[in-house]
């Protein structure tokens, strides 16, 4: 027995000791916090809560630089007091709002049987940031098209530029004022602008009121700085909404072609009166329908609301090149050239349709006649479909990607030519009339 003896005096020690050993606290890392903003942090115990749960106190060294909350709306105060559930390890999340814009503060944190412990906080100056459609610092827009602009509330940095985005302090509300350098260009559209605690980030509608350039601006709210440059302003270009036209094409003589007028907006409530002119009403004519002919200045109505309507393009001329222009009131005009050629028809079998666009593009002709094969047994007749196109003006091929209509107003009457009558007969003519896409005869 007087072996054991030592030992069990020395378990009697060091037990007591072991058994009533303090836990302790990890404090959060170290905040940049700005000025009536706040974070949100946690506490980590070293050792599990209790099973009765622990009751976590945390208390601000100097409640003139930092207050605390539990809530991201709560008002801040000089102390909460948070609950750890049996068993687990982490307060819920708090919050630490800054009350000074320089220098660094403490709180202290402390529970029963633990260790106390203090976290530090460093503060900093903050802003009301503001940025464009996609974060960007200018954008354009249109007349009729508003846009969404962006608040946010962050702590600022040495040079006085962007350091991070932080929510409002709970307990707060901090009114926007939002200027802009050219109201006759837009500005903010908001009876009242304002965010509140724990809010990090506002929108609201920047709303255009006439063509030009304006600065949109946010003044510095009561115990807040203003940005240096980065996010203190953004420009925004405001232009009339543009008109689209079918242009950079080849139109045949005495053919057409299908259109549109394209709006960037909508047309306003009443609708939109546009007016087509051509610049040489003897090779281009406009029309709104395809089987009228067309005009050198043609006034077209797109309904409330509507972005497009069909026009028709339609050729006199088989060289030169003509311009047609769009334009109404409120929008850009818009022109568009049409390049004039010379136009033909294509003889082919009907099953097939025209040749693809490679016999059109390529530098030299295959000369493939495309011929088919039919036997005199045939029970359903063999057709043949006649084709106007616009050929091009040097090698005078075309191809199915050349094929128009013929324009209203005009009789073609083609004469078929047939090698040998004995193997097969087709109509020695052919009428067609505008505004025909084809015509087909049997074979």
């Amino acid at each position: 027995m007087r072996y054991v003896y030592p030992f069990t005096v020395l378990a009697a020690i060091v037990a007591p000791a072991m058994l009533f050993a303090e836990g302790g606290f990890v404090t959060p890392t170290e905040q940049t916090i700005g000025r009536n903003l706040q974070v949100f942090v946690s506490v980590r115990l070293t050792d599990q809560a209790p099973a009765t749960g622990l009751d976590v106190t945390i208390t601000s060294d100097d409640p003139t630089k930092v207050l605390l909350g539990a809530t991201p709306t709560s008002a801040g105060s000089k102390s909460i007091t948070l609950k750890i559930r049996a068993q687990y390890i982490e307060t819920p999340d708090f919050y630490i709002q800054g009350h000074a814009d320089s220098g660094s503060a403490t709180y202290t944190i402390t529970a029963p049987g633990f260790a106390s412990n203090k976290g530090i906080v460093k503060l900093a100056p903050s802003a009301i940031l503001i940025v464009g459609p996609f974060k960007a610092p200018s954008f354009k827009t249109t007349t009729g098209t508003s846009s969404k602009m962006t608040f946010y509330a962050a702590h600022l940095d040495a040079a006085g530029n962007f350091g991070a985005q932080q929510g409002i302090a709970g307990g707060m509300t901090v009114p926007l004022e939002v200027g802009s350098s050219n109201a006759k260009a837009g500005a903010i559209v908001a009876a009242q602008l304002e965010m509140k605690g724990g809010e990090s980030s506002l929108h609201a509608e920047f709303k255009p009121a006439g063509v030009g350039t304006t600065i949109l601006t946010v003044k510095a709210p009561a115990g807040f700085s203003s940005a240096a440059k980065q996010y203190a302003a953004v420009s925004a270009a405001v232009d009339e909404p543009g008109i689209g036209l079918t242009g950079d094409i080849n139109l045949g003589k005495d053919l057409q072609v299908p259109s549109f007028i394209l709006l960037a907006e909508p047309a306003p409530a009443k609708g939109l009166d546009v007016t087509l002119t051509s610049s040489d009403p003897k090779a281009l004519v406009l029309s709104a329908s395809d089987d009228k002919l067309g005009t050198g200045t043609l006034k077209i109505h797109v309904a409330a609301g509507e972005m497009r309507v069909p026009y028709f393009i339609q050729g006199l001329a088989e060289s030169g090149s003509v311009t047609h222009t769009a334009s109404a009131p409120g929008y850009r005009s818009r022109v568009a050239p049409v390049y004039m050629a010379p136009s033909g028809f294509m003889v082919v079998y009907s099953p097939y349709g025209p040749p693809d666009e490679a016999e059109y593009l390529r530098s030299k002709s295959t000369r493939d006649p495309r011929a088919f094969t039919v036997t005199m047994g045939e029970r359903k007749p063999t057709h043949l479909t006649i084709w106007p196109v616009y050929l091009d003006p040097k090698t005078r091929r075309g191809a199915d990607m050349t094929a128009q209509r013929l324009r209203p107003g005009i009789k073609v009457v083609a004469n078929l030519a047939n090698t040998n009558p004995a193997v097969a007969k087709v109509p020695a003519q052919v009428i067609l009339n505008g505004p025909a896409e084809w015509a087909m005869v049997e074979f």
